[in-house]
């Protein structure tokens, strides 16, 4: 028992030791998994969105063009939240 409390206490040692800034294996192979998905998956969604059809959308008879403008915009919005959500993880 006395064995395992010192291996124990030399391991929390260890761990104390490591940079405060470093980054595990696990989380960069989680990261590099995360922007494969997301080169994948991104041009697929910013089609769907682009191919929606806005012709109807219409306030009084006339098309509401702020609203179709927004529209346009949020796959750059979703694009800016995964980096920003990226750049927080890592740091």
């Amino acid at each position: 028992m006395v064995e395992f409390e010192k291996r124990y206490e030399e391991r929390k040692k260890r761990k104390r030791k490591r940079k405060k800034g470093a980054i595990d294996v696990s989380t960069i192979i989680a990261i590099a998994i995360g922007v494969i998905v997301m080169a994948i998956l991104l041009p697929v969604a910013f089609d769907q969105f682009y191919e929606a059809n806005t012709a109807n959308w219409t306030i009084n008879g006339q098309q509401d063009t702020k609203v179709v403008n927004i529209w346009y915009l949020l796959p750059f919005f979703i694009v800016l939240a995964l980096l920003i959500a990226i750049v927080k993880m890592v740091s």
